[in-house]
């Protein structure tokens, strides 16, 4: 009966039922109140008829000895019946007309209405319309404890358009657009004490599109791109302090593309290419002064292919090659005054391979092979007017192997074998004019084991043994002419043991034993007068040390 008067008097009264739905629809939580809205409204009018004086007498009505005007008794009319409409529209009556169900009853399937409709242990799960079962329209879901967790638009049973989801403690957890009860379209995430957490664009639950992420105290985090929930596209990333972390591109949550990282200084820290968060492509690095400290490519975070290394001054130090954040490949490094100190091959940061290195002058000082930042291998070294003063093989940074040693004037000193960069093994010391002054073997710079000992013409003197430097063991010493002059046993560079002596023709005029250069007594001599002892072997020039 109820529902056949409202119906009667909206579709009479249509315009006045729709001008007071406008006014008031925003505001649901005052809809009880509504009668006593309308009545205070009447009220005002009547009032201002009533001191409002009459135009004609037509405009009024006499009821005994009252004159009562036209319009008012209309507007009383009209007023009455929208107070009939909206009491019985809004007053607990209506409530009368909410059917309750439960989740699972048969009724439910084909209902359409307003309901209340329960769980299996008697709460209640929703309330609001059904359209043959389905939820629809505005609506409110509860959990088992009868907290309301979702209140806004379903559409076909689901969650559909407009709408607020609640936390377990009654604040609002989000609120925005959803479709079949996923996040979409324009909404906000809120935490359980009200923080904001993020604003902007949803697609099935998660972040995408435009929008920002909060830090719990209110402050941005970041602002721009995303997609399924990570940051992705241009955007802008901050600490708690309001500063600017990064900002330029990103993919699957992390710095991929052009960006720009800065210090918490607000310095800017590296512009260039990313990829999954790290330096990636050409880029350029600073120090937290501002100053270039690098500038080429980037491979996985580290200095990867072409690039050049900066001072604190900005001078440049290093061009060339890089391996995972090392010096590697081609490339020239720099004095601090600017000049080149090393231009070759390098690995792991040192030099390595072919290679030339100069002094902060400008003037070579080597030119060879290089193994793991030492000279090693085949290389000429210079001195410091860049003459060469040794050709030959290196190791560790000492001469070792065969080699050639030259003076200040180019000149040839010693060719052969060094080891730790002294004569060893066999080789050949010159004069200044060429000749060979020693050929044999050498240790720990000296001459020993077997040799040959000259003078500045390159007439042989000594051939033999020698120990520490001097004549030791077998060994011949020679005239000037070249013939022997004493061939024998030899001890500390003197006559020692069993030897012959002779005369500057060859002719024998001794043989027999020696003790400390001289005859022995007992001993019959061929001359009449005892031979002279040997002079001892001279000592080797002395050599040059590697720089």
């Amino acid at each position: 009966m109820i529902d056949k008067i409202i119906f009667a008097i909206e579709k009479i009264f249509y315009p006045f039922i729709q001008l007071i739905r406008g006014r008031f629809s925003s505001f649901s939580v005052k809809l009880r109140t509504l009668p006593y809205t309308a009545i205070r409204y009447i009220q005002e009018r009547i009032f201002k008829i009533l001191h409002r004086k009459p135009l004609t007498k037509n405009d009024y009505i006499k009821i005994r000895n009252f004159y009562i005007s036209k319009k008012l008794l209309l507007i009383m009319f009209i007023a009455l019946v929208l107070l009939i409409y909206v009491f019985l529209k809004f007053s607990p009556l209506n409530y009368l007309n909410v059917t309750t169900l439960s989740e699972d009853s048969k009724q439910r399937k084909t209902f359409s209405g307003k309901v209340i409709m329960l769980d299996k242990d008697g709460g209640v799960k929703y309330e609001g319309r059904l359209t043959e079962g389905q939820y629809t329209g505005k609506g409110k879901l509860y959990d088992g404890k009868g907290n309301l967790i979702y209140e806004g638009q379903f559409d076909k049973g689901a969650i559909n358009g407009q709408g607020t989801l609640f936390h377990s403690n009654g604040a609002i957890r989000y609120e925005g657009n959803f479709s079949n009860g996923e996040f979409k379209g324009q909404g906000k995430l809120y935490d359980e004490n009200g923080n904001v957490l993020y604003v902007g664009e949803f697609n099935s639950g998660a972040y995408s599109g435009q929008g920002k992420l909060y830090y719990p105290s209110g402050k941005t985090k970041y602002e721009g791109g995303f997609q399924n929930g990570e940051y992705n596209g241009q955007g802008k990333l901050y600490d708690e302090s309001d500063k600017t972390v990064y900002q330029g591109e990103f993919a699957n949550g992390a710095y991929s593309g052009q960006g720009k990282l800065y210090y918490p200084s607000g310095k800017m820290k590296y512009e260039g290419g990313f990829q999954n968060g790290e330096y990636n492509g050409q880029g350029k690095l600073y120090d937290e002064k501002g100053a270039l400290v690098y500038q080429g490519e980037f491979k996985n975070g580290n200095y990867g292919g072409q690039g050049k290394l900066f001072n604190e001054k900005g001078a440049l130090t290093y061009q060339g090659d890089f391996t995972n954040g090392a010096f590697s490949g081609q490339g020239k490094q720099f004095h601090p005054g600017g000049k080149i100190k090393y231009e070759g091959e390098f690995k792991n940061g040192e030099y390595n391979g072919q290679g030339k290195l100069y002094d902060e002058k400008g003037i070579l000082f080597y030119q060879g092979e290089f193994k793991n930042g030492e000279y090693n291998g085949q290389g000429k070294l210079y001195d410091e007017k860049g003459i060469l003063f040794y050709q030959g093989e290196f190791k560790d940074g000492a001469y070792t192997g065969s080699g050639k040693l030259f003076n200040e004037n180019s000149e040839l000193v010693y060719e052969g074998a060094l080891k730790d960069g002294v004569f060893s093994g066999d080789g050949k010391e010159l004069y200044q004019n060429g000749n060979v002054k020693y050929k044999g073997a050498f240790k720990d710079g000296i001459y020993n084991g077997s040799g040959e000992l000259y003078d500045e013409n390159g007439v042989l003197l000594y051939k033999g043994n020698f120990e520490n430097g001097l004549y030791s063991g077998e060994g011949t010493v020679y005239n000037a002419n070249g013939t022997p002059r004493y061939t024998g046993n030899f001890a500390r560079g003197i006559y020692e043991g069993k030897g012959k002596m002779f005369d500057d023709s060859g002719n024998l005029l001794y043989e027999g034993e020696f003790k400390n250069g001289s005859y022995q007594p007992a001993q019959k001599a061929q001359p009449e007068q005892n031979a002279k002892p040997a002079q001892p072997a001279e000592q080797p020039a002395q050599q040059a040390q590697p720089q």
